[in-house]
């Protein structure tokens, strides 16, 4: 995560910091000096890693987002009630061109970043896995495009053409849980967890944004 200062550090399990010159994941504990390197290692690619991830989502290309995944990626929209099926590589990536395609501008600024390790539940056979993964604070800020619509024009009259929305900028925040691949190079799975009442505006909007076709071409 970052300081007051806005320099990068992680957090052990006692809550202590560590600076970048010595990364420390939650599980780690006295070792030699090669697995203490290689750890380190590991950790600063995990960061470059989660840091290029957000950082595409400013482009609003789904290319270069997609880019960051492995080929057997997953992506979870949470809650569970908004009721969105888990996405694959590819259904992710068009879902991130939809939402993608309603804003001039977007940005994903992360408020706090923690690097680690997680241990998953025993499987049937008794085995576990442990995986690097981060956990990400981010404040999500977007300017619409003309043509996008407000969510209480989801009640629209047959013919009637849809008002330009007053409320052109978005702001939002969500938690997301990152897994990485062995190395940390690539995102292997996301969970997002978002505003449920949020989320239901910008899928509205999703819905609603075909409904008009703009005065001018956007």
């Amino acid at each position: 995560m970052y300081d007051i200062d806005g320099n990068y550090v992680l957090v052990d399990e006692e809550g202590e910091s560590t600076s970048a010159d010595h990364y420390q994941t939650a599980d780690t504990v006295c070792s030699p000096a090669s697995e203490t390197a290689r750890t380190a290692s590991t950790m600063e690619e995990v960061s470059r890693t989660v840091n290029n991830l957000l950082e595409s989502y400013s482009s609003r290309s789904a290319a270069e987002l997609i880019g960051h995944l492995t080929l057997d990626f997953e992506y979870r929209l949470l809650p569970s009630t908004l009721g969105v099926s888990p996405m694959k590589r590819y259904a992710f990536s068009k879902h991130a061109e939809k939402v993608f395609s309603l804003f001039k501008k977007f940005r994903m600024l992360p408020t706090q970043i923690i690097l680690g390790k997680s241990q998953l539940m025993p499987a049937h056979d008794g085995t576990t896995e442990t995986n690097l993964v981060a956990a990400v604070h981010a404040h999500m800020e977007g300017t619409f495009i003309k043509g996008t619509v407000p969510p209480a024009s989801q009640h629209r009259k047959p013919g009637e053409r849809l008002e330009e929305p007053s409320n052109t900028e978005w702001r939002n925040e969500c938690i997301l849980t990152i897994h990485l691949s062995e190395d940390g190079s690539k995102v292997a799975r996301i969970e997002e967890f978002v505003d449920s009442v949020r989320a239901e505006q910008m899928r509205t909007r999703e819905e609603c944004r075909t409904l008009n076709i703009p005065d001018e071409p956007m």
